[in-house]
């Protein structure tokens, strides 16, 4: 007898594991910069190089990058950066070699502050969340031959199957010119790459890619004289990353990241220094799915054979809900004691923080905050630019129909929109709009038949069988389980008993004759 298998790709959460490290290292101002005199604005970002999956742990490798925007004695504007490398080995129970690591890091908190006019003290908290996956191969038949009446029995089950695992990048690039209206580049002092509104849609052997880059610079102008500029460009973008595996109709969890930008100044054609090139990274993590419906055997018979079957017990996640939620914030912020009076915004900058997510009955309930940094034109003639961060918080429930406490999900927040509106010079108004993603899936088991053994079969015992029985069906029986029992068919028996369907109820009577045996 031959099985004919098929089989899918699963993936399963074995664990998950937050946590948090600290780092703190003394800042030394480069040689080729000047003394540091006030602080302007700090940033940092978490990179994460390397993941390995070892027994119970997970070996992590990474580096915190730290950039410093700071004005020196008399008030000019300068900055650098320096990256900080971190290792260390996360116990996670029942971790192997083999598994799949899915890790992402956020910067929790950051505080940068002078120790003298040449060193800084960095402090960070660093939140590092681990997913080990378990990539399985599901294996079952479908379909047997090779043996006369061999009865079978199949039960369909919808499955969410794993079709690619993997991480990419595309590379996007764009070019800006300087406005007539503003002074050539002498230098390009501080900037900001965000990315907003990105779409995913999968197509025929490739994923479709759109969204808009938002790209701030201040800068310092080839004359002494003129104050510091700051620009912004809204640069929307579509490419393609080809995918051989993907056709339209299949699930997306796909998340996207900037990595790396580079910024160069690059002269017009008139040879002046007034075109500012972006190359920027978009690190893709891809995890594409597929529903799936298999017909596998999980149990057979031949009448008046015995077998022994050889089964393949499995778990698998099925996807439960794929949703993008959004909130929308529209907060005033007092900016009074957080620096002198403002006078015009230059950039505004905003990270969502989930600080809690928690299962309810009507859904996911977040609580989270949007930190903001607002880089200004202020009040002050000694550091005429200046800037101040807050927290703004927000809570928002993610409707979860059909999720259970113990079913597993990924949640992952950005920003979608984020405008700053001067109200006054101690008033600025908030409107944001952030988006909550979230994929859930439900946690099952299965069996399939991959195989049978023919044993030898029991010819006393069959013969004393009785001619003829009366059965009386009890609670849990099936009629195939009651065919399989007295080595007969349910077709025979649907005959015999002239019964319209192959459901039985409790109580009802099923009259069996016994078969006769064909020695040959």
């Amino acid at each position: 007898m031959e099985f004919n298998q098929n089989h899918m790709n699963v993936s399963i959460m074995k664990s998950l594991k937050n946590v948090q490290n600290t780092l703190e290292a003394d800042l030394n101002v480069p040689d080729t910069k000047q003394d540091v005199e006030k602080l302007i604005e700090t940033r940092g970002e978490v990179l994460l190089l390397e993941t390995e999956a070892m027994v119970d742990k997970v070996h992590i490798a990474g580096e915190l990058l730290v950039r410093v925007l700071y004005a020196m004695q008399g008030g000019a504007l300068s900055s650098f950066q320096h990256s900080f490398p971190f290792e260390d080995d996360i116990y996670m129970e029942g971790t192997l070699p083999e598994d799949t690591i899915k890790a992402e890091g956020e910067l929790e908190d950051l505080n940068v502050t002078i120790i003298n006019s040449r060193k800084l003290a960095i402090k960070s908290l660093l939140g590092l969340s681990l997913r080990a996956i378990d990539v399985d191969v599901i294996e079952g038949a479908e379909e047997v031959s090779g043996e006369e009446g061999v009865q079978v029995l199949r039960r369909p089950q919808k499955m969410t199957g794993l079709i690619v695992n993997k991480k990419d990048m595309v590379r996007l690039k764009e070019e800006v010119t300087i406005p007539a209206n503003k002074p050539n580049v002498a230098e390009v002092l501080w900037d900001s790459v965000s990315l907003r509104n990105p779409e995913v849609r999968l197509m025929r052997e490739k994923i479709a890619l759109k969204g808009e880059l938002l790209f701030f610079v201040l800068y310092k102008g080839e004359e002494e004289n003129i104050p510091y500029q700051n620009m912004e460009w809204e640069l929307p973008f579509e490419t393609e990353l080809p995918c051989r595996e993907c056709e339209s109709g299949m699930i997306d969890n796909i998340r996207l990241n900037l990595g790396n930008c580079q910024i160069d100044v690059k002269p017009d054609v008139d040879g002046e220094q007034r075109v500012l090139s972006l190359e920027c990274s978009l690190d893709m993590d891809i995890r594409i799915y597929e529903e799936r419906e298999m017909n596998f055997i999980v149990d057979l018979y031949a009448p008046m054979k015995k077998w022994e079957l050889i089964e393949n017990e499995f778990s698998f996640e099925n996807l439960l809900i794929r949703n993008n939620s959004r909130t929308r914030l529209n907060r005033s912020i007092q900016i009074q004691g957080k620096g002198a009076a403002l006078m015009q915004i230059c950039h505004a900058d905003g990270t969502v923080k989930i600080d809690e997510a928690e299962y309810t009955e009507n859904g996911i309930q977040v609580e989270g905050v949007l930190a903001i940094t607002i880089l200004y034109i202020s009040g002050d003639d000694r550091y005429p630019i200046n800037s101040f961060s807050t927290l703004v918080p927000f809570s928002h429930l993610i409707e979860t129909p059909g999720l259970q406490k113990e079913d597993i999900y990924e949640l992952n927040g950005c920003v979608e929109q984020l405008n700053a509106i001067m109200i006054d010079s101690n008033e600025i108004e908030i409107k944001a709009e952030l988006s909550l993603d979230i994929i859930a899936f439900k946690k099952k088991k299965g069996r399939a038949v991959i195989d049978a053994k023919e044993l030898p079969f029991d010819e006393e015992k069959f013969a004393q069988l009785p001619g003829m029985v009366v059965y009386i069906v009890k609670q849990g029986d099936s009629l195939w389980q009651i065919a399989k029992k007295y080595d007969t068919t349910m077709e025979h028996l649907m005959e015999m008993n002239e019964l319209e369907s192959e459901e039985v109820k409790v109580g009802e009577r099923i009259f069996i004759a016994k078969e006769t045996r064909v020695l040959l």
